[in-house]
């Protein structure tokens, strides 16, 4: 049972992704930066995300514009 644990356990650590990719996708700061920066540059990128979804959510149509459609009932 041991030796399977450590199987999969190897299997996952293979699988990972490198820190290359981690900090191009905005998960890990890059080594040469401050963190703090890091922190501060995921804080705007989320908050340009939800003023994006706000904007989309008030100009989405009305109910009755969806029915006309035929995407509700």
């Amino acid at each position: 049972m041991r030796r399977e644990g450590s199987t999969v356990l190897q299997l996952k650590l293979q699988q990972r992704r490198t820190r290359e990719e981690l900090v191009s996708q905005g998960i890990m700061p890059p080594l040469k930066s401050p963190a703090a920066f890091h922190e501060q540059r995921r804080s705007l990128e989320r908050a340009r995300t939800e003023d994006y979804l706000k904007r989309k959510i008030r100009s989405r149509p009305e109910r009755s514009e969806l029915v006309r459609m035929h995407i509700l009932e």
